[in-house]
């Protein structure tokens, strides 16, 4: 038997879980690495769906130079979809599986705007299976750990401006890398309170890469990219009658991204084509309400300061500020429907060649069928 409050079935956990990632670190950060479905009751099964259109946009440097004019909305539409199952296996032991798109981008540069990446693209693509277990060692007190199974595939094409100095192009993938997770709980049913603290470790892939060049043909060498490591702590406490109130901090470290291609580095100095130097923070504050027996309701702050310097013209937002207001229906038979609308300023940013973009938003709608059995 399951020893946590049913208040934490207020829509706002899983209403954050939902839209809180609609725009992330680096462009890449998407679904947060969420474990919340291990505090459910029993057999458990969900299924979420994502969509975000971001409106990002910037100017060169010389918007009076050719080739240094505006970019254009440069980040296109994205979905994302996610499943979840949980069980209990003994009165101690729940299990849950999680499949996600945990980091995902989509940079695309208008061909026929007067800047000087114009026509250049980048997308990522990932897909995680991630195993966890949790066990109650107290009634307060459990262990949570888990494997994480990850692939990842990109491709890129960097086209030069007038085409000065040639074209580049490549694509990479890793048929899969395996990571672990690693946290404690600790609850207060009486009260509501839940606090945890989760360790994502970080997941490195070999690259089996395809490089082309207008300029000749590039070597086609592996190269390993390293995804982050996280460390999250999530709180939650009642504050009054059928109302919680919830706060989390997440660090990623992101400083170890560094995507170096050897065909690209060998043409260019030995650069790195997308290389992110700082670490991210990021902090939610939110309040969920029970207004009847079959509706709650969320709102969700999220801010991530952004770092100083400049940053990489395929990734080019720092930090945010976002708001989330969700809502969810309790059925009869126990289903919830939980949806909602993330709305986030991202941050001013200057890239390394001087571009500058800034007044970026993005716009996310999310839902989730959550199914007890």
């Amino acid at each position: 038997m399951r020893l946590h409050s049913k208040v934490s079935a207020l829509a706002f956990a899983s209403t954050f879980a939902v839209l809180g990632s609609a725009v992330h670190a680096g462009g890449l950060d998407r679904s947060y690495q969420d474990i919340s479905i291990l505090f459910q009751d029993g057999g458990y099964a969900e299924l979420s769906f994502g969509l975000v259109m971001p409106s990002v946009s910037g100017v060169g440097a010389n918007a009076t130079m050719s080739g240094l004019g505006a970019s254009g909305d440069m980040v296109s539409t994205y979905s994302s979809l996610s499943f979840g199952l949980r069980q209990q296996i003994t009165e101690n032991i729940g299990l849950a599986v999680i499949v996600d798109e945990p980091y995902g981008a989509n940079t695309s540069y208008d061909p026929t705007a007067d800047y000087f990446l114009a026509g250049t693209y980048a997308t990522v693509n990932t897909t995680a299976i991630t195993l966890l277990a949790q066990y109650q060692l107290t009634p307060r007190f459990s262990l949570i750990g888990g494997l994480r199974h990850q692939s990842i595939s990109g491709d890129v094409a960097v086209l030069a401006f007038g085409g000065a100095g040639g074209d580049y192009a490549m694509t990479a993938s890793n048929s899969g890398s395996f990571g672990y997770v690693a946290g404690v709980a600790y609850e207060i049913p009486a009260i509501a309170l839940r606090a945890s603290l989760v360790y994502n470790s970080a997941i490195t892939h070999t690259m089996e890469t395809r490089e082309g060049s207008s300029a000749g043909t590039a070597p086609s060498l592996d190269f390993d990219v390293t995804m982050p490591q996280t460390i999250a702590f999530n709180l939650q406490t009642g504050i009054a009658a059928n109302t919680l109130l919830t706060a989390s901090v997440r660090w990623s470290e992101w400083s170890v991204f560094d995507v170096t291609p050897a065909g690209y580095a060998a043409a260019n100095g030995g650069d790195s084509l997308v290389d992110l130097t700082d670490d991210v923070m990021t902090y939610s504050l939110g309040v969920g309400r029970k207004f009847s027996d079959s509706f709650s309701g969320s709102l969700t702050l999220t801010y991530e300061p952004g770092a100083p310097g400049t940053v990489s013209d395929l990734t080019p937002t720092n930090g945010k500020f976002g708001v989330t207001v969700g809502g969810r229906y309790t059925l009869a038979s126990g289903v919830t429907i939980t949806g909602g609308v993330n709305y986030t300023w991202l941050g001013d940013a200057t890239t390394h060649n001087g571009a500058v973009f800034s007044g970026n938003t993005a716009l996310g709608v999310g839902v989730k069928i959550g199914y007890p059995f």
